[in-house]
């Protein structure tokens, strides 16, 4: 509920990574809940700036939003896992 994604908020728990090239070329929102991992990605094939204060929280995360409240409204609220009960790799 803070930082650069804050606006990729959809009322249950999610994570994400915003993401703006140098002269606001590309950004992009990169987000998933337990269930499913989806990003969004503005920009343009001629790579022309997208314009002046253009960024992935401000732009592209309310798209990632707007989908994902969409795609999960059926589907049950779901908690992240502790680190600690995923395996650990075997050391070889």
């Amino acid at each position: 509920t803070s930082g650069t994604g804050r606006a990729a908020n959809i009322g249950r728990p999610a994570a994400g990574k915003t993401g703006t090239t140098d002269s606001e070329r590309n950004v992009w929102f990169v987000g998933y809940v337990p269930q499913l991992a989806t990003a969004v990605w503005v920009g343009d094939d001629a790579n022309r700036a997208l314009g002046k204060g253009v960024t992935g929280g401000g732009d592209a995360a309310p798209i990632w939003r707007d989908f994902m409240k969409q795609a999960m409204q059926n589907q049950p609220v779901k908690q992240f896992h502790a680190a600690s009960k995923f395996p650990r790799p075997k050391a070889k």
